[in-house]
């Protein structure tokens, strides 16, 4: 029996085939971001032998400079003292820091200060960690890659000082203290570049030992 249905009267209507369907489509237009440079922390690039030489040869002059100040002051402050007694105090002063009896003043002097010394130290350091940060060392280099690398910043450390530091002895000091300042023209630089070379290159000496080494 058909139905009536009264004006106003609203009742749920079934959607018939015929009848759109309205939906609702949303667009989302991306465009490509521009490739953004990475910031990089690191150092200029200079060639790794070329800051190996250069920086290890600047310390030796700034261990000389270094004394230089110290006896200019005493210099100025001196009376009746010509510029060639303070050009031998510096140099004998600057072999001292290696370890010569050092002659001042009439008197030999065989204490080393150390508070200089370990400042050359700590410098020829930071000149083997430039150095070897330039190095083109891969991350999974074998073992014997990585002792050639760091035995090769070492070596060019300890040879730009030595040569150096042999000069600088030839020129201020005596023929006899020039063989007496070699062990200590080696032995700076090679403490403080042996581990400033081991940090430059991101190396661990204890890789591959057994664990009860690595926990000494």
């Amino acid at each position: 029996m058909p139905t009536t249905r009264r004006a106003g009267d609203h009742g749920r209507i079934m959607r018939t085939p015929h009848d759109p369907r309205h939906s609702t489509v949303t667009l989302t237009v991306a465009s490509p971001s521009e490739p953004v440079a990475e910031e990089s922390s690191r150092i200029p690039y200079v060639p790794w032998l070329l800051a190996a030489l250069a920086w290890t040869a600047a310390v030796a002059l700034v261990g000389w400079l270094l004394v230089g100040a110290l006896a200019s002051v005493s210099w100025l402050t001196a009376v009746h003292t010509t510029a060639a007694e303070v050009f031998a105090t510096i140099g004998q002063g600057w072999l001292a820091l290696h370890g010569v009896p050092a002659v001042l003043g009439g008197a030999t002097i065989r204490m080393v200060p150390l508070g200089i010394t370990l400042l050359l130290v700590t410098g020829c350091a930071l000149a083997a960690h430039h150095a070897a940060g330039q190095h083109d060392l891969p991350d999974e280099a074998p073992p014997r890659q990585q002792a050639i690398a760091w035995a090769g910043v070492v070596g060019a450390c300890v040879g730009a000082y030595v040569l150096v530091g042999g000069v600088l002895a030839v020129v201020v000091g005596a023929p006899a203290q020039l063989g007496q300042a070699v062990p200590g023209l080696v032995l700076v630089p090679l403490l403080g570049s042996a581990v400033g070379a081991l940090m430059g290159l991101g190396l661990d000496p204890l890789a591959g030992q057994p664990a009860w080494v690595r926990r000494l």
